[in-house]
């Protein structure tokens, strides 16, 4: 904070924070700090944030991407009621009307305009999330997620939660059951849980190498049966073969270090995100393990590019990197 200002500034914005929960009418803590960058003031949010006991073990962030942004602030019916001052049970809401509200958030970028923060900041604040123990989940196409009032999808079919378990670039990986896949299934149960989401139904996709010699994944599959049921998780398995998404995998470099990215070519990319399309095009929302991101900041672009490339066109989806173990089955 600089000496030239004759206030804090963020007590301010309090007020209007706490409308905007009130509207959204969910349950949340309100945290706000000042910083010279969005990285820094992330880092400091994720250390105060919560109240005694109750820390917050989740980061969660909009995908980097080159999709139009949008004001939901025009879209939404809600931001559009004068009420804005009144809760639905007529209580008054720190005397904030919708104009006020409106004129304490910034615009969203113009689509011709340069972003806020670089490809270097946004994986920097990912990579700081998980170093300081926090869980990662970036959110890709929610703007097409439809209606939650509804059981089922617009054409009448069951609604779908996807879930891929399996780190999808790095194909040599058979671990259904590290920390993150155990994560990420616990996320998409955890959804399926909900009143708007009990009646979907949830899959989960093994990747399999058919013309493996060893055939360890009908092991896997059997394996995997079995913590399913332990877990007491209703879902349906659905095995897909991938050896012609494999095959355009380069072999590891035995000489590649530890803190660098395997660069992957477009052909593989490009054959992840068909193979997600074809089996997963019509899910009303789809989970995937999120990578690690690269130690070195030269990467950042080639690692947002190749989670752009992989989740291309899919629709809602749910990138996850998980760091909190969740599950016990020795009771």
């Amino acid at each position: 904070m600089t000496d030239t200002l004759p206030s804090d500034p963020v007590q301010q914005q309090y007020n209007f924070w706490l409308s905007l929960v009130d509207k959204l009418g969910v349950k949340a803590f309100v945290d706000l700090t000042l910083s010279p960058s969005v990285r820094q003031g992330t880092q400091h949010l994720l250390r105060i944030t919560g109240l005694g006991g109750m820390k917050p073990n989740m980061l969660i962030l909009g995908f980097y991407d080159s999709c139009t942004p949008e004001d939901y602030f025009l879209q939404d019916a809600a931001f559009c009621d004068s009420s804005i001052g009144r809760s639905s049970e007529g209580e008054y809401n720190f005397g904030v009307d919708l104009p006020s509200l409106q004129a304490h958030f910034p615009p969203v970028r113009h689509i011709e305009s340069p972003r806020w923060l670089s490809p270097e900041e946004y994986v920097g604040i990912i990579s700081d999330a998980i170093k300081m123990n926090k869980n990662v989940c970036l959110g890709r196409y929610f703007f097409q997620l439809e209606g939650e009032g509804k059981d089922s999808k617009v054409d009448g079919s069951e609604r779908t939660i996807d879930v891929w378990p399996l780190n999808l670039l790095q194909p040599g990986s058979r671990d259904y059951e590290d920390v993150c896949s155990l994560f990420l299934l616990q996320m998409a149960c955890v959804l399926n849980m909900s009143n708007k989401w009990r009646h979907a139904r949830m899959r989960i996709f093994l990747n399999v190498e058919t013309e493996s010699s060893d055939q360890g994944w009908v092991v896997n599959e059997e394996t995997f049966r079995e913590l399913l049921r332990k877990l007491r998780i209703r879902a349906s398995i659905k095995i897909v073969p991938w050896d012609s998404v494999v095959q355009h995998h380069a072999q590891p470099d035995r000489e590649h270090s530890a803190e660098q990215m395997q660069t992957l070519s477009e052909g593989f990319l490009s054959a992840v995100n068909c193979m997600l399309m074809e089996h997963s095009s019509q899910a009303a929302v789809r989970f995937l393990y999120l990578p690690r991101p690269p130690a070195q900041h030269s990467q950042a672009q080639q690692y947002v590019g190749q989670l752009e490339a992989v989740t291309s066109g899919l629709g809602p989806t749910l990138l996850i990197h998980g760091v909190t173990p969740v599950t016990y089955t020795d009771l």
